[in-house]
This record gives C-alpha cells, sequence and structure tokens, in this order.
C-alpha cells in the first residue's frame, strides 16, 4: 500500500491555509503515523474536520485511533489500541498515572516484534520522559496526545500538545528573551542545558533523549510555531535540517527507530 508522507501533508496544508483544498484525495493510501499527527494539526488550527477530507479511517493505524479518540475536538482522556498500534490522550498541565502501564504495553508489543529485551525497555524509558514534557512544558489544560505504531521491527512514537510552543516557552526565560522565531528557539532548544527554567542543571532531557533514540537507526521530526525540524540517523552520518513549515501551535514530536540498520529508505 503506498504511504502518504508528511512532504504530502505540507502541501496540503499550506493550501489550506491559503483557503482551498477541500480533499487530500488519498484514497487507498496509508497516511504514516507522522503524516496523520500533523494531518489532524493542521485542519483543527484551519478550523476543518478529519470527515472532510476523505482518507478511509479503516486499517488506516495511527490515523484510525486519532479519528476514533476525537482529539483534539474532544478532551476525553482515553486509550485506544489497534493491534500493534496504541494511542493516549492526556490531561494537559499534569502527570498522567496510566502512561506507565501504556508504555509497558508499547514495550511488550516492541519485544513481540523484534525479539530482544534491551531495544525494547530503551524506547519505552524515552517514551515515558517525552510523554511526560507534555505535562511539564506545555502550559495549556487542552489535552495532548501519546502514541506509538509498530511495523516489520521499527517504532514510530508521536506526541503533540496544542500549547504556548518552543518559543514562547523558551522567552519566559530572560537568558532567551530575544529570540525572534520558532526556528531559532528550536535551534536553541536542542543545546545542551536550554530551558525556560533558568535554575542550573535543568534542559538536558530534551537533546540527550532525542539523541540517543536518533542513534538507533533513528529519525525524529519536531514542528513548532512555522518551524520543523528533522534529525536523520538512518544512515551512517547523521545530519539536522530545519525548515519552515505553516504554523502550527504547541509542539508536536515524531520519531521513529529500529534494533538493526533499515533495509530501505526512511520517510515520516
Amino acid at each position: 500500500m503506498a504511504e502518504v508522507t508528511v512532504r504530502r501533508i505540507e502541501a496540503f496544508h499550506r493550501a489550506l491555509v491559503q483557503g482551498g483544498a477541500a480533499r487530500l484525495g488519498v484514497a487507498g493510501q496509508r497516511l504514516t503515523p507522522a503524516a496523520a499527527l500533523e494531518l489532524t494539526c493542521a485542519l483543527y488550527h484551519a478550523g476543518r474536520s478529519t470527515s472532510e477530507i476523505g482518507i478511509d479511517r479503516h486499517q488506516q493505524g495511527m490515523w484510525n485511533l486519532i479519528c476514533a479518540s476525537g482529539w483534539p475536538w474532544k478532551s476525553k482522556i482515553q486509550e485506544l489500541r489497534n493491534g500493534n498500534c496504541g494511542l493516549r490522550i492526556l490531561a494537559g498541565n499534569q502527570s498522567d498515572v496510566g502512561l506507565i502501564a501504556f508504555a509497558q504495553e508499547l514495550q511488550r508489543s516492541l519485544k513481540g516484534s523484534v525479539g530482544d529485551s534491551v531495544f525494547p525497555r530503551a524506547v519505552a524509558g524515552a517514551f515515558v520522559e517525552m510523554a511526560e514534557n507534555i505535562g511539564q512544558h506545555s502550559m495549556t489544560s487542552k489535552p495532548g496526545l501519546v502514541g506509538y505504531d509498530i511495523l516489520d521491527g521499527r517504532i514510530t512514537c508521536c506526541f503533540a500538545d496544542l500549547g504556548v510552543g518552543v518559543l514562547n516557552s523558551l522567552r519566559l526565560n530572560p537568558a532567551y528573551k530575544t529570540l525572534q522565531t520558532s526556528a531559532q528557539a528550536l535551534d536553541e532548544a536542542l543545546k545542551d542545558g536550554v530551558s525556560r527554567f533558568s535554575e542550573l542543571g535543568r534542559g538536558h532531557g530534551f537533546s540527550d533523549l532525542l539523541r540517543a533514540i536518533t542513534e538507533q537507526w533513528g529519525m525524529a521530526r519536531i514542528r513548532t510555531g512555522q518551524a520543523k525540524l528533522v534529525l536523520d540517523r538512518t544512515t551512517e552520518h547523521r545530519t539536522k535540517t530545519i525548515g519552515y513549515s505553516p504554523e502550527l501551535p504547541g509542539l508536536q514530536i515524531v520519531f521513529a527507530c529500529s534494533a538493526t540498520r533499515p533495509s530501505s529508505i526512511c520517510l515520516l
């Protein structure tokens, strides 16, 4: 089945901003988890619904679960699964007592797929840390979303909030109040010790976590405001690319990784 990646979603999003593109026109194709997440956020920000664009939600993995949850139009805290794909809606501005159990299920599913215990345990730990950032840094009461999709031994994890975004968050720290763009803020946020908190010892977890996860033949995509940043380590060399996309509120992160080197080109 052909896959719809974020490249297609970005073009659709730009058309939405310009007042066109009522339908995406990808019948019979599968949205990647990253594409499903960004499409949902784009539709919500544009005041449109998932039912308007003509994508069959059945057998669509993450897209199916997002549509079933009603996020972010509905704020119900819930958990959904479909095979090796899981989704959890988190309350904003607070910790989630069910997150650990959800990550343990992720770990069991990944272990069953790769036949290894070290890699699934490391991914589950990274998943919890990344998910906890939603409650700690989004600064909103709106619910957040976390999810995973396991396919052929490769796992894709999604995290999204509709909070203040990286730029507004970092500017709360006097050291970064001169930041002007989301791209500047995102690039700064990946440096060690950078945080909206001014205390020493803060701001190491986010950058360390993304570096560690991409070392597992991984790729990470981060969206906030009008900025996007992609870290790619699916080959022998790590690359970092910063670019611009239509405005999205909050912060959206997708990473994909595997215990072994991918046999084909990986796209989010």
